[in-house]
């Protein structure tokens, strides 16, 4: 077995009291990453899609196509479109609840 590692020596930390005197250049990185995740909130709020609900499954261009000209174009494997295609078929039947054997593959799937 091994042994534990032992520090070597002690420092104690100390705020370097010249760097903490410009606040703007301490915190410029993270000002520039929170700037950047707001734009990209504005971008992704500003798209706009149909729910996947709404999708019509007989459209020959509809984003789960395997090579749609005008809608979304997923990387999906023709199982995964036939998947969603399925799912999709009996939309009635995703707005009932899912029995208590269901509950339990679907809670232990995550």
């Amino acid at each position: 077995m091994a042994e534990p590692m032992v520090p070597l020596g002690e420092e104690n930390f100390a705020v370097d009291a010249a760097k903490r005197a410009r606040p703007g250049l301490v915190s410029y990185p993270l000002a520039v990453r929170i700037v950047i995740n707001l734009k990209r909130a504005e971008m992704v709020s500003e798209l706009r899609a149909r729910p996947l609900l709404d999708l019509n499954l007989d459209a020959a261009d509809n984003c789960l196509s395997e090579s749609p000209q005008r809608a979304a174009k997923y990387q999906l494997a023709g199982s995964q479109r036939e998947a969603i295609k399925s799912a999709l078929a009996d939309r009635a039947k995703l707005s009932e609840p899912l029995a208590i054997g269901e509950q339990v593959v679907r809670h232990m799937g995550r």
